[in-house]
């Protein structure tokens, strides 16, 4: 568990669950604060092809010249969109070096909170 203060008047706790037996890895979220717009961010890697749809993203790559796949269910409440290579703002790209960087998709939530809210995104690894 992992707790910032770094929006001024808010606080961000952020609790990570990995559950080996249905092969899931659970992040919870949770803002609190007065009204305020939030977003909510990740990260994939530029080999991982993202196809989003409402609060879904279904994820595929090659590992080891095998097909793998996961499922990312992302919070409700928040409208994502999938960023892959976007110049204005800079969004969705990977840097495996200084000054190299290549396309990633970024997967963006944005909404509006409000007291105390969670948001739990769950990603479940298929095969």
């Amino acid at each position: 568990c992992a707790e910032h203060d770094g929006y001024g008047d808010s606080v961000h706790r952020r609790r990570v669950e990995l559950t080996a037996a249905s092969r899931e890895l659970r992040v919870v979220d949770e803002v609190r604060g007065p009204r305020r717009s939030v977003r909510l961010a990740f990260h994939l890697g530029p080999a991982v092809a993202a196809d989003l749809a409402g609060s879904r993203a279904a994820l595929t790559w090659t590992r080891d010249g095998e097909e793998r796949s996961a499922v990312l269910d992302l919070p409700g409440g928040l409208s994502w969109r999938a960023h892959r290579g976007e110049t204005d703002p800079p969004l969705g790209w990977y840097s495996p070096g200084f000054g190299r960087k290549e396309p990633a998709t970024t997967l963006v939530g944005t909404g509006v909170t409000d007291g105390v809210r969670e948001f739990t995104t769950v990603l479940g690894f298929r095969g």
